[in-house]
């Protein structure tokens, strides 16, 4: 240990002395101005650029070349293409490019300057179903966050309103949007997914909870051809945020219905004998499959809204190609985007990834790499030609939470003990993996929603965080575990020998950091042991609630996407299993899963009642902090470090990548809200 020890503090050195983030890269000599302050030239040519401002989201974000025309004075008059689709439309493949944009296509402000077309961005991800830095750039929403998650800006729709009593959204379509295979897209390939798969028993049994206020389902109304309005039976204003984030995407809130059909026994009878063709054995097994969107999509066919549709599946990689159909332009009227292709890599395992991306083998990565390549990353970064920004990562890259629905009955009962919880989380030195992970770049800290939100409360951060092991050690006595082994293991109650079985997917921060925390439980007599898991293979296990200990990154701690996930973050679920079995009887109305105890059915209640008050109201305020008061104090999540800075690897050619020291995280999905239809390689 004493040689991480002595990284770390090299490390902290390198950090503090660095006077630009990224190795010397030059700030970008110029930015767009924001939408509502002083009118700027836009940009209009390769070459031309913005003046120098802060990058804010919404500020290059425009819903159609006349709200653009009307904030900047610029008027885009013609609209270009790629070159290989030039050649595809004298070759007579696709129509010309103003007859394949919707008739107001949305205007993205390029953070430098206008870019150039070409090139193909290299990603990579463990194994087939590993997520890369660049999923979330292809999978586009009917509306879109900011970086700071403070405004929903338009995407694919032009807009939307919220009614005042919270209770109803309308979304306003674009006339003329065309899936990536040219047929239309419209509001009825969000009435498809809602009648034919949501309400459709055999496709989802379970109803989503976020498409429901109280107690009853959304209804999905199509006003005319460009209007769609959702009505919840009670106030419901997280809704609008779930649409910004991940429920407003394709799968989950529309589908190309016409495609889809082909598998549905509702629209095609013979979808049976079609699903026994293929080797399924239902319809709908065969639908699911066909509708897969993410990282798990294999379907080549299957008609997509992002700027890159999926091309090739092989065994070693994914090609994705450049949708001819995208509904964007820059300020220059060129279509969107400027990148070719993506090429995204399959690799074995995250040691390999990160040995290939050290060595400039991707032109981003960032769930890899953590703060202690940081020394690594610089020094390699001119010859491997790359460069490396620091990012901020508000939630924890890092946190745990004991099984409390465990199969096994006495480390249920152990596990359900606050006492053991708290003691197990003081025994945690979070200085030290600050110090040794981190570099010293974040902040050590218990499970907390972020404290930007209207919300916070001083003192939630160091609540059972202290290390205090002799607290810890007299908890564990006084609740039955101060019997021994001969090793100095505690045993239960039962005479066993209590071992706890941590169980992750390898990523970035997560193996060192666990290897500290088996050290820290060690020592008060907790045996530890970590099992690396493949991500599918960690999932099921956690959903059927057969593991001890899970770990996972926090997200939804900033206030909209935390609302957008109705608390599905911070709760008993949060990718660790606290408590699934709770989770599924709440879900299901008691149908299936496990009764929890009187205090955590109040938490559900109370997190329903929240999450549907006025944002940022006294009510809302005082029930936030009356919730995350007991939920805090429970330990049910066990934090580690929080505000965390982050390397990133970047192309040293890619410009228009406003990144440095920015916000990274799931709460604004990753690069989607950082524009990369506007990406471009500059050589």
């Amino acid at each position: 240990m004493l040689h991480r020890r002595l990284l770390a503090r090299a490390l902290i050195a390198l950090v503090a002395t660095a006077t630009v983030f990224g190795g010397g890269q030059a700030e970008p000599e110029e930015a767009a101005a924001g939408a509502g302050g002083e009118a700027q030239q836009a940009p209009t040519a390769a070459g031309d650029q913005w003046p120098n401002a802060a990058f804010k989201t919404g500020d290059f974000v425009y819903a159609t070349p006349a709200d653009f025309t009307e904030a900047t004075g610029h008027e885009i008059t013609s609209y270009q293409e790629a070159p290989e689709l030039q050649a595809r439309v004298t070759s007579g493949e696709i129509p010309p490019v103003e007859q394949r944009l919707p008739e107001e296509p949305l205007v993205l402000v390029p953070m430098e300057k206008v870019g150039q077309y070409g090139g193909s961005m290299r990603v990579g991800s463990v194994g087939f179903t590993g997520w890369t830095d660049f999923t979330d750039a292809r999978w586009p929403g009917l509306l879109r966050y900011s970086a700071d998650t403070a405004q929903v800006l338009p995407y694919l729709t032009k807009g939307y309103e919220l009614s005042a009593d919270g209770k109803t959204i309308t979304l306003h379509f674009r006339e003329g949007l065309k899936w990536s295979d040219g047929s239309p897209f419209a509001l009825e390939d969000v009435l498809f997914w809602w009648e034919y798969q949501i309400l459709n028993d055999e496709l989802t049994p379970t109803k989503p909870g976020l498409w429901m206020s109280g107690g009853e389902l959304a209804q999905f109304e199509k006003i005319d051809d460009t209007i769609l309005r959702i009505r919840f039976a009670e106030s419901n204003p997280a809704a609008v945020f779930t649409l910004a984030h991940h429920g407003g995407r394709q799968r989950t809130i529309f589908q190309p219905g016409e495609y889809l059909k082909t598998w549905h026994l509702e629209h095609n009878p013979e979808a049976s004998a079609v699903a026994k063709e293929e080797g399924y054995d239902s319809w709908w097994e065969a639908y699911m499959f066909h509708q897969t969107y993410g990282p798990q999509q294999t379907d080549t066919e299957l008609p997509v809204v992002a700027a890159w549709a999926l091309d090739t599946v092989a065994p070693t990689h994914r090609t994705f190609v450049r949708n001819p159909y995208y509904h964007a332009v820059d300020t220059a009227g060129n279509q969107l985007p400027y990148i070719d292709s993506i090429i995204r890599s399959l690799v074995g395992d995250a040691e390999t990834l990160k040995l290939q991306v050290v060595a400039g083998e991707f032109d981003i990565n960032w769930r890899e790499v953590s703060g202690d390549d940081y020394p690594l990353l610089l020094k390699n970064q001119e010859s491997a030609g790359y460069r490396v920004a620091l990012v901020k990562y508000p939630g924890h890259l890092v946190f745990l939470s004991f099984n409390q629905n465990s199969k096994d009955p006495a480390k249920r009962e152990i596990f359900q003990n606050v006492a053991f919880r708290r003691a197990m989380s003081m025994a945690i030195d979070r200085d030290e993996i600050n110090e040794i992970v981190f570099a010293g770049q974040g902040v050590p800290s218990a499970v907390t929603p972020d404290a930007s939100t209207s919300f916070y409360k001083q003192g939630w951060k160091t609540a059972w965080a202290q290390f205090d092991p002799d607290h810890a050690n007299r908890l564990l006595d006084e609740i039955g575990l101060a019997e021994r082994d001969d090793s100095g293991f505690r045993l239960r109650p039962d005479g066993e020998k209590l071992v706890v079985i941590i169980e992750y997917q390898e990523r970035g921060p997560r193996t060192p950091t666990l290897e500290l925390i088996k050290e820290y439980w060690d020592a008060v007599g907790v045996q530890t042991e970590l099992k690396p898991l493949e991500r599918t293979f960690y999932f099921t296990r956690v959903n059927a609630a057969e593991h001890d200990v899970g770990v996972w990154h926090l997200d939804a701690a900033l206030e909209g996407p935390l609302l957008a996930s109705k608390n599905g973050s911070l709760n008993f679920g949060a990718g660790t299993g606290a408590g699934v079995e709770w989770i599924n009887w709440r879900d299901t109305q008691g149908q299936s899963g496990e009764e929890p105890p009187e205090e955590v059915k109040e938490w559900f209640e109370g997190t329903g009642k929240f999450v549907v008050l006025p944002q940022g109201s006294p009510e809302y305020i005082e029930l936030g902090q009356e919730l995350f008061d007991w939920f805090i104090d429970q330990v049910n999540l066990i934090g580690t470090v929080t505000d965390i800075r982050q390397p990133i690897v970047l192309n040293k050619d890619l410009r228009n990548v406003p990144l440095d020291g920015g916000v990274y995280t799931w709460d604004s999905l990753y690069v989607y809200s950082y524009l990369p239809e506007v990406w471009f390689f500059e050589n």
